[in-house]
Formats: structure tokens, C-alpha cells, sequence
């Protein structure tokens, strides 16, 4: 029987999403709490069985599935969002903000002199 290392799954999971080139600490971070995330939801349906009789008989394991796949949804929008950051800073940062229409320009100084009234 071949018995993969821990760290040997670890790495098939990063290659499985392409994430082994990552190399920012907080990216690498949220993918390990990703990776225990999935890894533990496999032995979950037996524990919450066990918790939730103990702890509050109200609680469906399923539900409780849910929660931990949406706390990996969530790791994974943060790494997106670091991501985004860093692909926004190499290209030279956010675009100069563009010039108000006339338009605009006469309602920001309506709101103004409305306030101003005050």
C-alpha cells in the first residue's frame, strides 16, 4: 500500500489548482486552510454526527458542510483578491480618474450648495 506523505498530498493539491507557483506568504497561507478544509470535510460527516449529538441536536451535518465549504470559497476569494492587487500594481496601478461630464459637475455642485443650505 503507498502511503503519500502529508506533504506529498499537499503538493498534488497545489498542482491540481495550478497554485504551486504562488509564492506570496498570506496566498500560501489561505491555501493551506483551503487544504485542510477540503482534506478535513471528507472525516466530517462522521464527526458532526458525533458533535452535533453532543454539542445541539439542531444542527444537520449538512449544514455544517456547507459553512466549511463556504469558508473555502471565502480563502479562495481573498487569494483572488491579493492576486488582483498585485497583477493591478505591475501594470502600473489604477488609471487616472477620468474627468467629470458637465453633467456631473453640475450636480455634485447642486448637492453642494444644497448642503451648504443647511
Amino acid at each position: 500500500m503507498n502511503m503519500a506523505t502529508e506533504n506529498e498530498k499537499y503538493e498534488k493539491f497545489l498542482k491540481k489548482y495550478h497554485l504551486e507557483e504562488l509564492t506570496n506568504a498570506s496566498d500560501l497561507e489561505s491555501v493551506r486552510k483551503i487544504y485542510y478544509e477540503n482534506f478535513g470535510t471528507g472525516l466530517m460527516e462522521t464527526g458532526l454526527t458525533i458533535q452535533n449529538s453532543v454539542w445541539n441536536k439542531d444542527i444537520k451535518s449538512e449544514d455544517m458542510l456547507m459553512v466549511y465549504y463556504l469558508r473555502t470559497i471565502m480563502e479562495q476569494n481573498f487569494i483572488m483578491i491579493r492576486q488582483l492587487e498585485r497583477i493591478s500594481k505591475a501594470i502600473g496601478g489604477e488609471p487616472e480618474p477620468k474627468k467629470p461630464s458637465k453633467m456631473e459637475e453640475y450636480l455634485r455642485k447642486k448637492q453642494e450648495a444644497a448642503r451648504n443650505e443647511k
